[in-house]
């Protein structure tokens, strides 16, 4: 590692053009997963809920076919996926503030099979999105790996303009 940077002076990669050092946007990006996971698990409860109680409201056969296969539709499989979101959204923000290489590689390597999977359903827009996301975490583990971009050394590291 390379130690301690005693010189004052920023070794570490920046984001967002140069707005934000690599570990407060590993930090936003995936705050930002967080909320609109968190915000789609009780979207997802509350369509199952609400298509319950809207049913037997409605007179048209046609809305009350709709609403019959959305409570028939498995929500099951969307709240695991949302739950693996979470769990992976937390582990990047843990392994940010902690310096946890292992969690941030982690989570990088979780964006960047997404990425691939991404590729494979021809969702470009999802594959530059997951990269976008990628990028941050892939800088903060090189950083952390190589002991510029630790507790002693954010002092040096540490750049925001917007958000302190």
């Amino acid at each position: 590692p390379a130690g301690i940077n005693a010189g004052g002076i920023k070794q570490g990669h920046v984001c967002c053009g140069g707005c934000c050092d690599v570990r407060r946007a590993t930090i936003i990006i995936n705050v930002i997963t967080l909320v609109f996971a968190v915000l789609s698990l009780f979207s997802a409860v509350s369509i199952k809920f609400y298509a319950g109680q809207a049913k037997s409201e409605v007179d048209d056969d046609e809305v009350k076919a709709t609403l019959d296969d959305i409570q028939a539709t498995p929500f099951g499989v969307a709240y695991f996926f949302i739950g693996i979101e979470i769990v992976f959204a937390l582990a990047a923000i843990i392994g940010a503030v902690k310096y946890n290489s292992c969690l941030v590689l982690t989570v990088f390597i979780y964006y960047c099979v997404g990425a691939i999977l991404n590729v494979v359903a021809l969702d470009f827009i999802a594959v530059i999105i997951s990269c976008l996301y990628a990028y941050p975490h892939y800088f903060l583990y090189k950083e952390i790996k190589s002991g510029i971009m630790s507790e002693e050394n954010y002092v040096n590291e540490k750049q925001s303009c917007c958000c302190v």
